[in-house]
């Protein structure tokens, strides 16, 4: 009964809004340089797409012993990630220092996840009541607990969540310099042609659902073709998602989550889209 899992049991706008939170993130100046220094997605960006969403997926669907293991391993990554903005950045001076695990930066981390589901489940599947939104935000508290992030911390409500995404949008603690710009095109660089039409599909919706001001930081185009793309994208996600069964449309995590409380082990179609996804049979053993 958690809107956790309602949000993240539709495969979709998870899927469809992971370039947005990903390039909301690159934005701020901290994320840029933490990731163009420690982190291996220029050479391995598939993999660490896997670890991502094998961590998040964890604490979302994961039985309690797995999620604390989970959390533990990702807070102790970010520990080592520590260094000097190397650029004047916006609100952020060349030499600051910056780390991974300091809690106004995990804040902002945080916030592109939850406010990108929110809002891509809204465009794919329907709005949602203020009163599942208050209980959605409850939850997500939970989440940021899971790193360390104390609830004293983070806005109080879902409309004071929103009311700091915004001013974060407008912000200049948001600004993306050269280094932000290579690692949107190697995010959006197919390393096979299996690869191709995912993610110009990916970047078409990418570019539509930014916030204005960050997408042309980025300088993603956005002009008519880029908008009819969209526009029939979207027309046949939806389409796709009312002609195909819940076994096939819903996250295959959610499946493997459901099954373990009855006591069960995942069917043999979620359990290939697992390893698929994971490159493990299944989430929790």
């Amino acid at each position: 009964d958690s809107m956790m899992w309602k949000l993240s049991r539709a495969g979709m706008p998870g899927a469809f809004g992971a370039g947005r939170a990903l390039l909301l993130q690159l934005a701020h100046p901290w994320v840029t340089a933490s990731i163009d220094e420690h982190s291996v997605v220029r050479d391995d960006p598939l993999g660490r797409a896997r670890r991502t969403f094998q961590h998040v997926g964890t604490m979302v669907f994961g039985s309690m012993p797995q999620v604390m293991t989970s959390a533990n391993q990702v807070r102790d990554i970010h520990e080592e990630i520590e260094g000097e903005v190397p650029m004047d950045s916006g609100a952020f001076q060349r030499g600051s220092e910056y780390r991974a695990n300091e809690v106004a930066a995990m804040i902002w981390v945080h916030a592109t996840l939850w406010e990108t589901l929110a809002y891509m489940y809204e465009k794919m599947e329907g709005e949602l009541t203020q009163e599942e939104k208050d209980q959605f935000y409850e939850e997500t508290k939970l989440f940021a607990m899971l790193f360390g992030v104390p609830e004293q911390a983070l806005p109080g409500d879902w409309n004071a969540f929103m009311e700091y995404n915004r001013a974060m949008w407008a912000s200049h603690q948001l600004t993306v310099e050269e280094n932000g710009i290579r690692l949107k095109e190697d995010l959006f660089d197919p390393r096979s042609v299996w690869m191709i039409f995912p993610l110009w599909v990916q970047e078409q919706v990418t570019a539509a659902n930014l916030p204005p001001r960050i997408r042309d930081e980025f300088e993603m185009k956005y002009g008519w073709w880029q908008k009819f793309n969209n526009a029939w994208i979207m027309s046949g996600a939806t389409v796709a998602q009312w002609m195909l069964p819940k076994s096939l449309e819903r996250n295959p995590l959610y499946h493997e989550a459901n099954a373990r409380l009855e006591g069960k082990r995942v069917g043999t179609y979620n359990q290939f889209l697992i390893e698929a996804l994971l490159d493990k049979e299944r989430l929790v053993n």
